[in-house]
């Protein structure tokens, strides 16, 4: 009967080392699960940020080409209503 004993003991030992050994790692699965979501998060904000430069820049480009289109059409309204210079001489 000792013997019996020993061996629910060991048996007992074994799935409490098991049970511990697999906690421990499901932890360290968790925690590095943890570490990559913030990692995650923080390249998401730092892609956003690319993003927003991304976006002022394209701003600022397409602000400059408007500002020339609109000079343009208005010499070209000037031109076109100006009298032509051989009609000023005669």
């Amino acid at each position: 009967m000792p013997s019996m004993i020993l061996m629910k003991g060991e048996r007992r030992s074994r799935l409490l080392g098991y049970s511990f050994g697999r906690a421990t790692a499901l932890q360290t699965m968790n925690d590095a699960l943890e570490q990559l979501r913030n990692q995650l998060a923080v390249e998401r904000k730092t892609r956003q940020r690319e993003i927003v430069v991304e976006l002022q820049e394209t701003i600022v480009i397409l602000t400059r080409e408007l500002r020339q289109a609109r000079i343009e059409l208005a010499l070209r309204d000037v031109l076109a209503n100006a009298e032509s210079p051989s009609a000023m001489v005669h």
